[in-house]
């Protein structure tokens, strides 16, 4: 009778230690997947049904849930985040993946709520970070970026985990205050033109940002460009006709080109910075 029970024990023990092998075979895979790559059944048929706990106690539907969701099987998903809050409601997956869920269908005051909480109950979590910013930068919201970052321990702080989400989330909260046009802009003249012009990037709150390594200083009939190179130039309906130096002169290039009197600044419009990619540059004049 003992040995029986030995044996039965010892089969439980196997199969035990294999079940958990093989979730961390899963999750390994599901770890080197971080752009979520691989599919929904794919996900569903590597990992075991127990245990229902992975690393760091992370519920194994968690996992479920966060590909349902990129699928866009809302229903399963909710069904999977429900399972994952039974199995471990003390560090704020749900609220995790509530916050995922709503993120995808674009209901932001209800992403708003979750990832705030998931965050701030649970900051040991770099995916709850991360997702808190994901949904304030949706909102530009730089001050509670900030507060959020605020909030980290000395060490997360240090943690480029943590930093460079928070330099990252920043940089793209404030490019969305970056103005892509002049609402004043007028023609400009030749004497307006004249003197020397500094690449720079203008900002809804009338901060300006240049690059002094970026400079245009025009002449009366000549310019030089930031690479050292003269060109000649002349200007006609809006236009700044770039002409090579020799004579007679020939035609390389043609820009929208736009004054703004309040800001004492260019407008280049629609100017390539790469291959078939275009982009409004703004120069401040600076003498």
């Amino acid at each position: 009778m003992i040995r029986f029970f030995l044996l039965i024990l010892l089969v439980f023990f196997f199969i035990c230690t294999f079940f958990t092998y093989k979730s961390l075979v899963a999750q390994r895979i599901i770890a080197e997947d971080p752009n979520e790559l691989l599919s929904y059944n794919e996900v569903d048929s590597i990992l075991p049904f127990f245990p229902n706990l992975g690393l760091s106690s992370t519920p194994i539907d968690m996992h479920r849930a966060l590909y349902s969701i990129k699928e866009g099987d809302y229903e399963l998903a909710k069904e999977l985040i429900k399972k994952s809050i039974k199995v471990n409601p003390h560090t704020y997956v749900g609220e995790y993946l509530y916050a995922r869920l709503y993120l995808a269908e674009n209901k932001l005051d209800s992403a708003l709520y979750y990832s705030f909480r998931s965050f701030y109950k649970w900051p040991k979590n770099p995916q709850h970070y991360k997702t808190f910013n994901e949904v304030l930068v949706i909102l530009k919201d730089s001050t509670s970026l900030l507060a959020a970052f605020d909030y980290l321990d000395s060490t997360r702080k240090l943690d480029p985990t943590y930093k460079d989400d928070f330099i990252k989330s920043y940089n793209e909260i404030k490019i969305q205050y970056l103005l892509n046009n002049f609402e004043d802009k007028v023609s400009v003249t030749k004497d307006k033109l004249r003197g020397s012009w500094t690449r720079s990037y203008f900002f809804e709150n009338g901060e300006v940002v240049s690059d002094s390594s970026l400079v245009y200083n025009f002449k009366d009939d000549y310019f030089i460009n930031p690479s050292g190179n003269s060109f000649k130039y002349t200007l006609s309906n809006d236009s700044l006709n770039i002409l090579s130096i020799t004579n007679p002169p020939k035609l390389f290039q043609k820009i929208n080109i736009y004054f703004s009197p309040s800001r004492n600044a260019l407008l280049f419009n629609n100017v390539m910075f790469e291959q078939n990619k275009y982009q409004n540059q703004f120069f401040k004049k600076t003498d």
